[in-house]
């Protein structure tokens, strides 16, 4: 049902309605309208965010602690431009250039005097006038160094570069928490870059040293009489130098080092994953106590290890390819023409190693593909000298091969193949299990032979021996002269001769051996005893158990 709104009701809220809207603003609360004053700034000026100060002119002296900073190129007549003589400075060169107009080099770019500490010099330049005749002797105007602070510490430098300087690029405390990054130096009398750590930096054209630091990384240096690169720890760098060590240091780890004089390109106590190289005939590639996985190029050595060489390579024009006491899956490559003596790989002790040697001198010099006191599973080829050489201990499971000497030539062979166009093929006081083929010679000589095979393609023995025991002996090729097997002392042995002449199986005593020829003059089996053996013809002076 429909409700009616009472006639009072309605009259006071029409009453209301109409005096709102005589007085609009009456029905709202009002305060105050004048303005309390101007507002207050928001914002922080820049001395208060960083108290800076600009260095507008040198020479200049920073004496107390605070940042300072440069707007224009500057230019000091002589001596030192900036020298810093608080603590806790920060130095902003801006993007701008310090520069000396001294006729002779002379005072520093930046000078931190004393030991200061906390220290931080930021992007810009140090220049001078500065040149190198290109053969490491510098002269010139300018500064005689870049920036010098050898006693501050906590200094920190970043994105500067230095140039045209006489003396040193950077130089700071090395072992006072000094870092270096991010610079360049280039041209430098003396050392380019000298700190605690040195980072993602560059120093060409040193005189001395090109960086030196207990830790360098990302990083390369190039230098004349010094290292390019001389650090305990060295990550990721490159160094060279024309007189000295390319690289030095006691852990090198993803390194290349470049030297021309006959030191070593790359030197290192322990190198891994590094490249050394030598344009000197008498330098060392890489030269360290442990290589692992590491390459050299080099003159006397391509890798030389005292201790151990893992998985390395090796390369000689004038020496050893890879030399170590302890050489592991490594190969090395020799090739010199002359008097001398050297091996594609050379150690104490050669495992799973591959080497290879090439000399053709007419003299009585020998190469060596492998040359060892003991050696495993390796594979040595030479020209004039042995493939695998191995005295006075044991060739295991090796393979050797020579054009002009020995194919393998061991104490003692045990599983081992040797191979020779012009000389014996396998050469051993004692063979066991072993194969020896030649072209021209003897296919295999040793004192004592065991189940061995000795194969020759011309007039010489197939096998010779002092004492054979189950061994086969061939000689196979057309014309006169030669013996399967020869041998003092033979055991259940087996010789063949193909030859017009000559002896399947020659010995002073023959027991249980068989003797063939397929020559019209050749003899099948010649003993002086023989005892239940049989050849295909037989001249035996002592038979028994024999026809």
């Amino acid at each position: 049902m429909k409700t009616n709104t009472p006639l009072k009701y309605q009259v006071a809220a029409f009453l209301l309605l109409f005096s709102s809207m005589l007085h609009p603003w009456s029905a709202l609360a009002s305060g105050p309208l004048t303005p309390p004053g101007a507002p207050a700034p928001m914002w922080k000026t820049l001395q208060e965010v960083e108290p800076r100060t600009l260095i507008s002119s040198v020479p200049f002296t920073i004496s107390a602690p605070g940042s300072y900073y440069l707007s224009d190129n500057l230019t000091v007549v002589t001596g030192d431009a900036i020298t810093i003589a608080a603590s806790g400075v920060t130095l902003d060169l801006n993007g701008f250039t310090l520069s000396s107009s001294a006729a002779s080099a002379t005072g520093y770019g930046i000078y931190i005097s004393g030991s200061v500490n906390n220290i931080t010099i930021l992007n810009g330049h140090v220049q001078g006038g500065v040149t190198d005749n290109g053969s490491g002797t510098f002269s010139g105007p300018g500064f005689g160094g870049g920036i010098y602070g050898p006693n501050a510490a906590n200094v920190r430098v970043s994105g500067v570069s230095v140039s045209g300087v006489s003396n040193y690029g950077i130089f700071l405390n090395y072992s006072g928490s000094t870092v270096v990054e991010e610079c360049t130096v280039n041209t430098v009398g003396s050392y380019g870059i000298y700190a605690n750590v040195v980072e993602s930096c560059s120093a060409f054209d040193c005189g001395l040293y090109g960086i030196m630091a207990y830790q360098v990384s990302d990083s390369a240096g190039q230098a004349y009489s010094g290292p390019g690169v001389y650090a305990i720890t060295a990550i990721n760098c490159y160094g060279s130098s024309v007189a000295g060590y390319g690289l030095s240091a006691t852990d090198a780890e993803n390194c290349y080092g470049y030297t021309s004089s006959s030191y070593y390109g790359l030197v290192a106590t322990t190198a891994n994953n590094c490249y050394g190289s030598t344009g000197n005939t008498n330098g060392y590639g890489l030269f360290a106590y442990d290589a692992n996985g590491c390459y050299g190029d080099g003159g006397y050595a391509g890798v030389y290890a005292g201790a151990t060489a893992h998985g390395c390579c090796g390369r000689s024009y004038y020496g050893y390819g890879v030399y170590a006491s302890v050489a592991n899956n490594c190969y090395g490559y020799s090739s010199y023409y002359g008097a001398s003596s050297y091996a594609g790989v050379y150690a104490s002790v050669a495992n799973n190693c591959y080497g290879y040697s090439y000399n053709s001198y007419s003299g009585t010099y020998n190469n060596y593909g492998v040359q060892a006191k003991a050696a495993n599973n390796c594979y040595g080829t030479a020209y004039n000298g042995s493939g695998v050489y191995v005295y006075p201990g044991t060739a295991e499971n090796c393979y050797g091969t020579s054009a002009y000497s020995y194919g393998l030539n061991a104490n003692t062979a045990n599983n081992c193949y040797g191979y020779s166009a012009n000389s014996y093929g396998l050469d051993a006081y004692a063979a066991n299990n072993c194969y020896g083929e030649s072209q021209s010679n003897d296919g295999m000589d040793a004192t004592i032979a065991n189940n061995c095979y000795g194969y020759t393609h011309t007039g010489y023995y197939g096998l010779y021996v002092t004492v054979a025991n189950n061994c086969y002996g061939s000689c196979q090729a057309s014309g006169t002269g030669g013996d399967g097997l020869y041998a003092s002392t033979a055991n259940n042995c087996y010789g063949s001769n193909s030859r017009t002449s000559g002896y399947g199986l020659y010995a002073t005593v023959a027991i249980g051996c068989l003797g063939y020829d397929y020559g019209s003059s050749s003899v099948g089996l010649d003993a002086y005893i023989g005892n239940s053996c049989y050849g295909s013809s037989t001249s035996v002076t002592y038979k028994y158990n024999m026809p």
